[in-house]
């Protein structure tokens, strides 16, 4: 640099000097870290092959008139076996007879312990001896992609599933109101149910229906208009096994009965709409005499009162995350000074 600068070159003839020293040096550096990246592979596999050379090495002794002995042991056997093997595989130019012979022993010899790293290995000679790449480049022109406009113009969201990994819309998951984040897709859910437990949600479903048409025929008789009746609207069937497996233990509060078939959700309250922090879970016999009183909070201790209200709070700390019971909630109800809840404007 100091030579071109000291030249007494016009300025663009010493920038082109320049440049071409730089370029010069560019090249040298590079053959230089070429070489050096050569060298290392060389050694290594020189480190390599020492190792294996030492691991397949005799035992040796000294023996005293006798000189030097040397055992052969069943490891160091095994370990010469394993380094022809490995030598083998890094003979160049064989037949493809030769080759396909070498990773038969291959496959046979990892085989013998199962873990992942022999699992790749086996794939791998799988997908040499059968001369197949990773992806089928036919399979390119049967996928399914969106149009160029799909992109920018979606009139649905599109979530991502954590089972198959695709990004679907979101007519492809099952919603519900207790869920805080969308899982996996249909069929997937579909698949897990089948593969791993069974969630039959036939019983809730028929329970849900039932209080909604007890709750249609209460308000029918009661009142001719009551603004309150929304909040059984908003439950579904996974938030009645919630609410009946959760906060009620799936059994009768009064005595018990975990027959799930002989189970109702009845208002704790009469003069309230039923909710999830305005019912109890009991049997239908239970349910219709406590129906049947005009003031069916008498009835029980203040001891059981207090343990459905400690239920009453718990559903609707769970159920008040729900954007749309929340909402609810926050338009209807408020609480009173023993933090019960109460309509607003009473």
């Amino acid at each position: 640099t100091d030579k071109i600068n000291r030249a007494g070159y016009s300025e663009p003839a010493r920038l082109a000097a320049l440049a071409d020293l730089l370029d010069q040096e560019a090249s040298l550096i590079q053959k230089i870290d070429r070489l050096k990246i050569a060298a290392n592979e060389e050694n290594l596999d020189k480190r390599i092959g020492r190792l294996l050379d030492t691991m397949a090495s005799p035992k040796r002794w000294s023996v005293y008139k006798a000189g030097t002995v040397f055992v052969d042991t069943p490891n160091t056997i095994r370990a010469r076996e394993l380094r022809d093997l490995y030598q083998a595989l890094n003979v160049p130019l064989l037949s493809v007879d030769e080759r396909l012979q070498i990773l038969l022993h291959v496959k046979y010899t990892v085989k013998e312990f199962d873990c992942n790293l022999t699992r790749e290995i086996v794939e791998l000679i799988d997908r040499e001896g059968d001369l197949t790449p990773e992806f089928n480049p036919e399979a390119g022109l049967y996928q399914k992609f969106p149009d160029a406009g799909q992109c920018w113009k979606r009139d649905q969201a599109v979530y991502y599933c954590r089972g198959c990994t695709k990004y679907l819309p979101s007519t492809e998951f099952y919603l519900s109101t207790t869920m805080k984040h969308l899982g996996k897709c249909k069929p997937c859910t579909v698949k897990e149910n089948i593969a791993t437990q069974r969630k039959d949600d036939s019983t809730y479903a028929e329970m849900l229906k039932n209080l909604r048409q007890h709750e249609a025929t209460r308000r029918t008789a009661d009142t001719a208009e009551d603004a309150h009746y929304n909040a059984v609207s908003l439950l579904q069937e996974s938030d009645m096994r919630y609410l009946v497996d959760i906060v009620w233990n799936r059994q009768s509060a009064v005595s018990g009965n975990k027959a799930l078939e002989s189970l109702v959700l009845t208002r704790w309250n009469p003069d309230m709409e039923i909710s999830p922090w305005n019912c109890v879970l009991l049997t239908k016999a239970e349910a219709a005499t406590h129906e049947k009183q005009a003031e069916p909070l008498k009835m029980y201790s203040e001891e059981f009162g207090s343990k459905i209200a400690q239920k009453h709070m718990a559903a609707r700390q769970h159920f008040a995350q729900l954007p749309a019971m929340e909402r609810y909630l926050r338009k209807h109800y408020m609480e009173d000074g023993s933090g019960r809840m109460v309509y607003r404007g009473e």
